[in-house]
């Protein structure tokens, strides 16, 4: 697996773009928010942030973030270990998150990431909002739901020991045990 940052949304978008329109139900928020971005849309101050992780020539998964807005995920159902490789690339970079979005449970399983490496911990009292979404099948009678989740994140604080490399997260006792 190899994470590769992008510095802009129409290089993101050169690799990403086919594999995410593919399930385009699913994709459309990281589809429509990169494309606005390529077109030059501002979305906050701080630049945008592009990720793709790639296991040979496949996206596995994708990551967006127009902060100060939350971080956007794709992954696919089998490759759950990328998401591990965009928190890590995170972390390395010392980026807060307030909160993810994806499918319930990309989000989830990004969640219970995030919090082991920024944490030292586990999620187990994380709270989720879940909503309902539509995958369409052949017709519109074989339409099901899938679950959405919008987890906040709360912000990290930084010890002293930043320098060394460590980071200390100010997560309450809800979010990390």
């Amino acid at each position: 697996m190899k994470l590769t940052p992008y510095a802009s949304a129409d290089s993101f978008l050169g690799v990403a773009l086919q594999p995410l329109l593919l399930d385009e139900e699913k994709n459309n928020l990281i589809l429509g928010i990169s494309m606005r971005v390529a077109d030059g849309r501002k979305y906050g101050e701080e630049a945008p942030l592009f990720l793709a992780v790639h296991d040979g020539d496949e996206l596995i998964a994708a990551a967006i973030r127009t902060p100060p807005y939350n971080m956007i995920l794709h992954c696919e159902d089998d490759q759950l270990d990328a998401l591990d490789v965009i928190a890590s690339h995170l972390v390395e970079i010392g980026n807060p998150l307030p909160g993810v979005n994806g499918t319930a449970e990309i989000a989830s399983a990004f969640a219970a990431k995030w919090c082991e490496q920024t944490c030292l911990g586990t999620c187990d009292g994380l709270k989720k909002k879940t909503f309902p979404r539509w995958q369409t099948g052949s017709s519109a009678s074989a339409r099901k739901p899938f679950p959405m989740t919008r987890l906040p994140i709360p912000k990290r604080t930084y010890a002293d020991s930043w320098s060394q490399g460590s980071l200390l997260c100010g997560m309450t006792e809800a979010w990390c045990r």
